[in-house]
């Protein structure tokens, strides 16, 4: 389900960088939902990384997740 939601809020970002959290922001009000959201939106967006679909970085210890589709040329052979 985690990564089904990713795939469809990630479908119009095309290459661009976005943060994990902002994906999460909208749709969740509690901070245990938003807890639980982002640690099974984060194992699936790792599972992404795996399968060559998508990037993922973060620019120093703690900072925030940027995620990115990446394009279908760099995905991987």
């Amino acid at each position: 389900e985690a990564r089904a939601r990713l795939e469809r809020l990630l479908g119009g970002v095309a290459g661009d960088w976005m943060r994990l959290d902002h994906f999460l922001l909208d749709y969740l009000t509690t901070p245990e939902q938003r807890a639980t959201a982002l640690a099974s939106s984060f194992s699936a967006s790792l599972e992404m990384v795996k399968d060559g679909t998508l990037d993922i970085r973060q620019d120093a210890p703690f900072a925030p997740l940027w995620l990115r589709n990446r394009a279908p040329e760099e995905g991987g052979a």
